[in-house]
């Protein structure tokens, strides 16, 4: 596209030119050029995006990790150490999701899982259904994301798993494959060992 607006839109202008030898319309796009794009794209701007983006939000978040002789930074270094040894205990028990096949739009699809997390708890994980358009195989294709949330109610007994449910309302059509996940939450698992701890059913 870039080699295509040049080579059939830029360069001709360069040289058609009027009885003085002038490019005009090549001089009207460089005002244009000028006028417009140094407010948006100048080192001004990228200066003030990165400060405000991320060398003051490390900068706070380095003085929050060291304060207090570096509390934050060894707690978030007890839960990753925590989650990387309790992950592995994690199983997921039961599993219920709606048919996928030959979806329309407005159709809702609705997921149950039942999930024991050992000595872990909702709040050190994300639990998700993961939507994907499927011809054959395992590939899925325009993924969505669904989350799902725990019911409170679901830890009634001692030791039963906890209960996620979520649902979601389609806005394509198609035949669907799915899959869920269970994955630590960021918060509770810190760095990037705590990306591979996820469990697939």
């Amino acid at each position: 596209m870039l080699y295509s607006l040049l080579e059939e839109e830029i360069v001709p202008l360069y040289f058609q030119r009027d009885e003085h030898g002038i490019p005009r319309a090549w001089l009207e796009r460089v005002r244009h050029c000028l006028s417009t794009i140094p407010p948006v794209f100048d080192t001004d701007r990228m200066v003030g995006e990165y400060q405000a983006q991320a060398y003051e939000p490390l900068a706070r978040s380095y003085f929050a990790l060291t304060s207090n002789s570096s509390a934050l930074a060894k707690k978030r270094a007890g839960d990753a150490a925590r989650m990387e040894r309790d992950f592995s205990a994690i199983s997921i028990s039961a599993l219920r999701v709606s048919e996928l096949s030959n979806l329309k739009v407005g159709d809702a699809i609705e997921a149950r899982v039942e999930v024991d997390l050992g000595s872990l708890v909702p709040e050190d994980v994300l639990v998700e259904l993961v939507l994907g358009h499927t011809k054959a195989g395992n590939d899925l294709h325009n993924m969505i994301l669904v989350r799902l949330l725990p019911l409170t109610q679901s830890r009634s007994r001692k030791q039963a798993p906890w209960v996620f449910e979520g649902s979601q309302r389609m806005t394509r059509s198609g035949t669907f494959g799915y899959g869920v996940r269970v994955r630590a939450r960021a918060g509770a698992s810190a760095g990037a060992r705590g990306q591979d701890l996820v469990l697939w059913a």
